[in-house]
């Protein structure tokens, strides 16, 4: 979330909607704003050995796909 977004951004359950620009389109009574200032992934970045169980819990390593036998990117 950039930091001219911050203003118009809600909280939904356990996500962040950024809401239009455009104030007639937005809805009314928008909630408070959960930020107070941009917010990036960078604030929190994930461990080596976090990131690979991330990444084995949805089976996304080269390994968990059988019909790969090298590489998925190249």
């Amino acid at each position: 979330v950039s930091e001219e977004e911050v203003f118009r951004t809600v909280e939904r359950g356990n996500y962040f909607a950024i809401l239009p620009m455009l104030p007639e389109l937005r809805p009314n009574g928008d909630g408070d704003r959960p930020l107070s200032q941009e917010y990036s992934s960078a604030n929190n970045p994930l461990s080596k050995s976090a990131l690979y169980d991330v990444l084995k819990d949805h089976r996304l390593l080269v390994g968990d796909q059988p019909e790969f036998e090298q590489e998925l990117l190249r």
